[in-house]
């Protein structure tokens, strides 16, 4: 029960059963000749070496029927290989699975310092396999380049390794730079690429791969390194990030902090010009490299905090200034408005009093003092009847405050009575 337990463990866990290869089959027909070695006929008489030789080539008769049998499912329908290739691949597997065991047995297994997306399993047991749509191989034999291989089923002859799996979809990277203006302020942003290994010119209508390469770009993508120190490479699609922020930091650094964020306030002209400028300068360099630049962009500026308060000082000031302006053109043109409407209401009410002394003389044959003291009263009156006034003041100072300003309109207009006792208007109506 505890070895079953054991087994089930191992398998949830993942760990693979260690496969024998070749000495799996010298162990088989060592065990198949002892058997033929020891048994014996109906007489009882051994076998011996004959019998020991005969079940061997039982054996390798059944191991090459076997082998004949499964190699028309390792090759792919539609492949150009033969089942001699086929075979060739299991004999490989039974190898190269050989050599593991034994250097699992003796030595520590060596770390895959592939490249790239990681190779399906089948190229280290039977050198072959299938690579997605969007890889390709890059194949060398011995220490030179060989050939490109992929997608689909690809199979290495003998010799030939795998140096590099090359993704060739789109690639983007992003890199943070700082940049020291030329009037002397840090700032800091991003610089983004997007890129991807040179695609085939020319292409047919039946080509129908979903990420048509150029085969002579793998080669020069697969070679375009260069050391990021003593002990490592940096492999290409590494190397277009920090080209591209090199000349975004040049570029930048013609500029002042002001000119960047004016043209930056008017749709971020500047910052555009520059990406396009940078994108043109590396299309030629990475394009003889095997690698096509999509895009160039360059992200928000990040300014020092004290340049950002500054700044913020300058904005808040320029608008206050602007604020204040428009808030004296309104109080003039309020002030205007006022003066314009009394002078208007003025008008109205003067032009109102003359025509109704005229219609007033026309109709009652009125002097200009008794219309005025007139007009007067009714308005002292309906002031008294006012709910509003009384709600301010007492009914008894309003009647007070009414009879002292009629006396007193009635004394005004009346003026001073002359020494012979006649009233300034029989002296005028007397003149005229």
């Amino acid at each position: 029960m505890s070895r079953r337990r054991e087994r089930r463990t191992s398998r949830k866990s993942g760990t693979k059963r260690q496969e024998l290869g070749w000495i799996g089959l010298v162990l088989a027909s060592l065990v198949a000749f002892a058997i033929g070695f020891v048994l014996r006929d109906f007489l009882g008489l051994a076998y011996g070496l004959v019998g020991g030789i005969v079940w061997l080539v039982f054996l390798g008769m059944a191991f090459l029927f076997t082998l004949i049998y499964l190699a028309q499912f390792v090759v792919p329908m539609g492949e150009d290989i033969g089942w001699s290739d086929s075979i060739d691949m299991i004999v490989r597997h039974y190898n190269v699975r050989g050599k593991l065991f034994l250097e699992s047995l003796f030595s520590t297994p060596k770390e895959d310092k592939q490249t790239g997306p990681p190779l399906p399993v089948s190229f280290k047991k039977l050198q072959a396999g299938f690579v997605a749509s969007h890889d390709v191989l890059a194949v060398v034999r011995g220490n030179g380049y060989s050939r490109a291989a992929g997608p689909g089923f690809v199979v290495l002859y003998k010799g030939e390794q795998v140096l590099e799996a090359i993704d060739l979809r789109p690639h983007v990277r992003s890199q943070t730079v700082q940049v020291i203006t030329r009037d002397g302020i840090p700032i800091e942003t991003t610089v983004g690429v997007t890129f991807e290994v040179r695609r085939q010119s020319g292409l047919h209508d039946e080509d129908r791969r979903p990420y048509p390469y150029d085969r002579n770009a793998i080669f020069d993508v697969t070679y375009f390194y260069s050391m990021r120190d003593e002990r490592s490479q940096q492999v290409w699609s590494e190397q277009v990030c920090p080209r591209a922020a090199a000349l975004v930091i040049e570029r930048l650094s013609r500029h002042t902090l002001d000119q960047i964020y004016n043209s930056e306030q008017n749709g971020r002209l500047l910052l555009r010009e520059i990406a396009e400028d940078v994108k043109q300068a590396l299309h030629e360099t990475l394009h003889s490299k095997g690698i096509d630049l999509l895009s160039v962009g360059i992200g928000h500026l990040e300014p020092p905090d004290q340049v950002k308060e500054q700044s913020l000082r300058s904005w808040q000031a320029a608008w206050e200034r602007r604020i204040a302006v428009q808030e004296g053109l309104g109080r003039a043109e309020a002030l205007r408005l006022v003066k314009h409407r009394r002078a208007r209401a003025q008008i109205e009410i003067i032009s109102n009093i003359l025509e109704s002394i005229d219609a007033m003389r026309e109709v009652e044959d009125a002097t200009l003092s008794e219309i005025i003291m007139l007009r007067m009263i009714e308005v002292l009156e309906d002031t008294a009847h006012d709910t509003t006034v009384h709600k301010l003041f007492p009914e008894t100072t309003i009647s007070k405050l009414v009879l002292d300003a009629t006396s007193e309109m009635r004394q005004l207009l009346e003026g001073p009575k002359p020494a012979d006792g006649k009233s300034a208007d029989s002296q005028g109506e007397a003149k005229t």
